[in-house]
Order: structure tokens, then C-alpha cells, then sequence
């Protein structure tokens, strides 16, 4: 039989049949780590990390 072609299935669809999934990852480092960094998301001190880069220093 015939495989389709798979589509984009978003959160939505999935927290029908698993929220109790859904919330354990809602409190992971999971759900964190595409955060936009800033300093209620970043836990390091990145002060040196954040200077304006040359691209002729490369």
C-alpha cells in the first residue's frame, strides 16, 4: 500500500489525544530552549558572548 506524502501536524492536533505529554514538556528545558535569549531566558553570564562581531575577525 501506498505511503503519502506527510504533512505539518501542529501542536493543536496533538494536545487532543496527549495532553498529559503535552504539559510535562510545557515545564521541560524542551519547551525553553527556542526562546528568545534575553535575561529572564538566559541562565549564563553572556556579557563576553555579546559584543558586535567583524566579520573580518573570522
Amino acid at each position: 500500500m501506498p505511503v503519502g506524502h506527510a504533512a505539518y501536524v501542529d501542536n493543536k492536533q496533538c494536545l487532543s489525544c496527549h495532553a498529559d505529554q503535552a504539559t510535562q514538556w510545557q515545564q521541560s528545558h524542551h519547551a525553553k530552549a527556542m526562546a528568545a535569549a534575553g535575561p529572564e531566558t538566559v541562565r549564563g553570564a553572556l556579557s563576553c558572548c555579546l559584543q558586535p562581531v567583524d566579520a573580518a575577525h573570522y
